[in-house]
């Protein structure tokens, strides 16, 4: 896993913010740093465990204990798949 891929998803979760206005609640949040870690390990290392969306969905949902609009977590999860796709 290389930086520019967790910078790059980092930013994509950032711009989206699915925590919304509770992100200045969130005392420890690296700018969804860790998140996308999560995410891209979660996606690269159990490959078939589900779709993009559903990994985003499990790990945010774990993460913040949230619901999440699943037409917005499609949306990032078409940016994820291309972040990462460009960045191999």
């Amino acid at each position: 896993m290389k930086e520019s891929e967790i910078k790059a998803v980092a930013f994509s979760l950032e711009h989206w913010n699915p925590l919304g206005d509770n992100s200045v609640k969130i005392t420890d949040l690296d700018g969804y740093h860790t998140e996308a870690i999560d995410i891209i390990s979660t996606l690269s290392l159990f490959s078939g465990i589900g779709s993009t969306a559903d990994v985003i969905d499990r790990v945010l949902s774990e993460a913040f204990e949230l619901p999440l609009d699943e037409s917005a977590v499609q949306n990032a999860a078409k940016e994820i798949e291309s972040i990462l796709k460009s960045k191999n």
